[in-house]
């Protein structure tokens, strides 16, 4: 489990758009830099894998650090060709007042001060990726066919992580 937890943490870390330092990731969670190039290169797999937002991990070798080149995921204005659908969500007020420059929304209920129920017009594929750069403060409620596309993405790159071999402290596997 220790592999599935790094490879997810560093991969939020990306995601969110921050850099990752290979000597920091590796003193953080015990291993060596090797290991931490092993989880990019697994990343970088279920990137290609599964298609995921026409992206790649680039590596700056000055600062020894991976970074997402991340298209502007917010703005629909970059995803040009993508329909548009309704979506509910529920999401914090914070992530709401990023997102409402850029899509027409309207706020359908207000669940307590800090989370609100939206509907947005959004394509597919930004609602999905937003599910995963905002994870702890947003979901989708509806469509439902959409909400299990994003349970599935979750899956799968969980099950991407997990089927890894455990090593034992001799160095081999079991």
């Amino acid at each position: 489990m220790e592999q599935a937890f790094r490879i997810l943490n560093i991969y939020t870390r990306l995601v969110q758009q921050q850099t990752v330092n290979k000597s920091d990731l590796a003193e953080r969670f015990n291993v060596n830099k090797r290991t931490i190039q092993r989880d990019i290169d697994n990343l970088r797999n279920y990137l290609y894998e599964n298609g995921s937002w026409h992206t790649q991990i680039l590596y700056d070798t000055k600062t020894e650090s991976y970074y997402l080149n991340l298209p502007d995921l917010i703005n629909p204005k970059t995803f040009y060709n993508q329909n548009q659908i309704p979506v509910t969500f529920e999401m914090t007020q914070e992530v709401f007042r990023i997102l409402r420059p850029y899509y027409t929304s309207e706020i359908i209920q207000n669940i307590n001060s800090e989370v609100i129920r939206v509907r947005m017009n959004i394509s597919e594929q930004n609602a999905r990726t937003l599910a995963f750069i905002y994870h702890s403060k947003i979901r989708v409620i509806a469509p439902d066919n959409l909400l299990q596309k994003v349970i599935d993405d979750m899956m799968e790159m969980q099950k991407t992580y997990l089927k890894q071999e455990i090593k034992t402290n001799s160095g081999g596997t079991t």
